[in-house]
């Protein structure tokens, strides 16, 4: 065995092992035993690192990240989100690059970063609408929520997390629905809705009891215990608030011991609590405060030095009550000051100016594509005139040219073919046409069953315009197809009419408009057409006395062709005519 082949039998049994791993800590993850997770995923990023697969590396890397945010280890989480999400993002993999966003944002907010968590779920946010991806899009405006809520703006806090629950009720997300239910209840509370809160709460515990998870659980329980506190219920609150420390313990999730610590100090703190106890208060409070100075928990140790602060004043310590209040408000400063805030409200002008840009976008697409739509139903200059205003748009034309076809036996074909068949036949041939007219300057005018009308000169004066009529008649006389009727091939074939004259364009009706062309010299190009035979360009005398005219400036004709004179006919409603076929040469 080569080394090359030896290197990717070693790579091959690596990326099984971390998938392995992976397997083993994702599961760990669910039934929260982050620690023992958290080993078991630095395991699995040791093998998928020989593995080389990059992917997989950016699932180990994301794992850990959430894992070292659940063990209050954020810079570290912060440095593991960032490396999966770079990943993510040089593959253009844009659903996970979303999904990265938001946990980089959970991870700033747990550090404190309000600014960062807030622009990393605007991005996610931005990413998910733009994927259509409602349920990333649900959780940036929950996450976004959080923030507001972290940085006591309550009232934009209840308004995310509201947007956030109509979206996940939407695509019917019970899991998602649960959390929003918990963010909703905190917000309530915090603005002093303390029973509509605890009723958010209670709904909430109810889905994730059913789900079985039990760190939202044990978070549930810890929030329904402040709750309580706010009722001045306080058995309930100190029952609930040791549910949740019991499970706390066993996860060994630091974020929940403290706020624990922190509801039980408060609990035997209050003066209405029948069974306060000071020592006991102070005992749980500075167990919280230790855990918070340990994992540099800057939130945590704003609110637990004012509620030290107000146990000192109860137990008549009044210079450890200022130091407590100077520390909570250092840190409130330093964590919510007027800076955060405006650079938080700039990200808000920001995205809703990009969101005003794109509406804007999208409108000045869907006024172009109905523009478009426009053009080709009016001319552009009738159009310009509709949209000044103007009422009735009526114009006369001098001298121009204009051209009739239609398709030789056309009931027969269309009595031969599947009405899909046919309407594919058509749409071709007329695309055809279409091209054709506009190459030579030529301007469509309708389509009725198989009839095609053009003008050219009109709207847009063209030089040599007889010749140019000349040319796009020959050019569609060259278009070939061969139809399967009845067993038989038969070859498409097209009759041309042309004249030149005056005539009368304008618009007819108000609501659904139709551009149309009348006069003598309407009617005559018409009956040329019928007059025509298959295969051939029929023109008229006045048309082709433009054409000597125009040839004598014209040395030279891009399509070369010959007149051949007819006998005299006689022409409905026009009497004995002399005309002419036009051949290619």
């Amino acid at each position: 065995m080569d080394e090359s082949q030896q290197l990717l039998g070693e790579q091959v049994v690596a990326e099984s092992t971390a998938r392995t791993l992976l397997n083993t800590a994702l599961d760990l993850q669910s039934k929260a035993t982050f620690e023992e997770s958290y080993s078991t995923a630095q395991q699995a990023l040791e093998s998928a690192l020989l593995s080389d697969n990059q992917l997989l590396i950016a699932e180990v890397y994301a794992l850990l990240g959430l894992l070292s945010n659940e063990l209050a280890l954020f810079r570290q989480s912060i440095e593991f989100i960032r490396k999966s999400g770079s990943i993510y993002e040089k593959k253009g993999m844009m659903k996970e690059t979303a999904e990265l966003c938001n946990k980089l944002g959970v991870s700033y907010a747990s550090n404190s970063d309000y600014t960062k968590a807030i622009d990393y779920h605007l991005k996610a946010l931005g990413i998910s609408e733009e994927q259509e991806n409602d349920h990333e899009t649900a959780l940036s405006y929950m996450h976004i929520g959080n923030a507001y809520s972290q940085m006591l703006e309550f009232a934009s806090a209840l308004e995310y997390q509201q947007t956030a629950l109509a979206l996940a009720e939407q695509i019917q997300d019970r899991h998602l629905i649960g959390r929003i239910l918990c963010n909703l209840g905190v917000s309530h509370s915090n603005l002093g809705n303390n029973e509509q809160g605890l009723d958010y709460i209670l709904q909430s515990i109810e889905i994730f009891k059913e789900l079985n998870d039990k760190r939202l659980l044990a978070l549930l329980l810890a929030n329904l215990a402040h709750m309580y506190m706010q009722l001045k219920n306080f058995d309930k609150a100190l029952e609930y608030s040791n549910q949740s420390l019991h499970h706390s313990e066993e996860m060994h999730h630091v974020s929940l011991l403290i706020q624990n610590f922190n509801n039980l100090g408060i609990i035997y703190s209050e003066p209405d609590c029948s069974f306060r106890d000071i020592e006991k208060a102070k005992e749980y409070l500075h167990t919280a405060l230790d855990l918070a100075i340990e994992h540099d928990m800057k939130e945590k140790l704003m609110f637990i030095h004012k509620d030290l602060s107000s146990l000192w004043e109860y137990a008549g310590e009044y210079k450890k009550s200022l130091e407590h209040f100077k520390l909570h408000v250092q840190i409130e400063n330093a964590l919510l000051n007027a800076d955060v805030k405006k650079q938080v409200q700039e990200l808000e002008t920001e995205r809703v100016k990009l969101l005003q840009e794109k509406e804007f976008e999208e409108e000045r697409i869907a006024a172009a594509e109905r523009t478009a739509i426009l053009e080709n139903i009016l001319p552009p200059a009738v159009i310009a005139r509709l949209l000044q205003g103007e009422k009735k748009v009526l114009d006369k034309f001098m001298s121009v040219c204009v051209l009739f076809l239609d398709i030789a036996s056309f009931t027969e074909i269309s009595e031969g073919l599947e009405p899909e068949e046919l309407l594919d036949l058509m749409d071709s041939i007329f695309t055809e046409f279409d091209e054709i007219s506009n190459r030579h300057g030529l301007e469509k005018i309708k389509t009725i069953g198989d009839a095609y009308m053009a003008v050219c000169g009109a709207h847009v004066k063209v030089e040599h315009h007889a010749l140019k009529t000349i040319y796009a008649a020959l050019e569609m006389m060259n278009i070939h197809r061969e139809i399967l009727i009845g067993g038989e091939l038969k070859k498409m074939r097209f009759r041309v009419g042309l004249h030149c004259g005056n005539v009368v364009g304008g618009i007819i009706g108000e609501n659904k408009y139709s551009y149309d062309l009348w006069g003598d010299a309407v009617n005559t190009a018409s009956r040329m057409e019928t007059y025509s035979e298959p295969g051939h360009v029929h023109a008229s005398t006045e048309f082709i006395e433009v054409v000597k005219r125009q040839s004598e400036i014209v040395q030279e004709h891009t399509v070369p062709f010959m007149i051949v004179k007819r006998e005299p006919i006689h022409i409905k409603g026009k009497g004995i005519m002399q005309t002419y076929f036009i051949e290619p040469v």
